[in-house]
């Protein structure tokens, strides 16, 4: 489990790391109306932690919840040179486990 996070971080990290461009002419870059649509990949990667408990009375055991790595796509519409509006569309589902009691269902999530 420890080495998925780590590789999850270290992948992300690499996806990450794109080239900034500098805004130095404004007569030329002016992006107010206009849409910026990208793709990326996001980790996600929950830390699990909670107890049950059944009538009153905590189960001894541990929760765990899985990771995943996903794509998701984004749309940017800006209002002004400095001020975005963004949808994003991506989401995950999640599988939490206490060691115990087995699976408790799944979750879906969106980053």
């Amino acid at each position: 489990m420890q080495f998925a996070r780590i590789f999850a971080g270290l992948l992300l990290g690499a996806v990450s790391l794109t080239p900034a461009v500098a805004q130095t002419d404004t007569t030329d870059t002016d992006v107010a109306g206009h849409f910026q649509f990208r793709m990326r990949g996001v980790a996600v990667i929950p830390e699990a932690s909670g107890t049950i408990t059944v009538a009153g009375k905590p189960v001894a055991g541990s929760l765990s919840v899985t990771d995943s790595f996903i794509p998701e796509v984004d749309a940017t519409y800006f209002i002004t040179d400095h001020i975005g509006v963004e949808a994003i569309a991506g989401t995950t589902q999640h599988s939490p486990h206490y060691s115990s009691v087995g699976d408790l269902g799944s979750v879906w999530l969106l980053p």
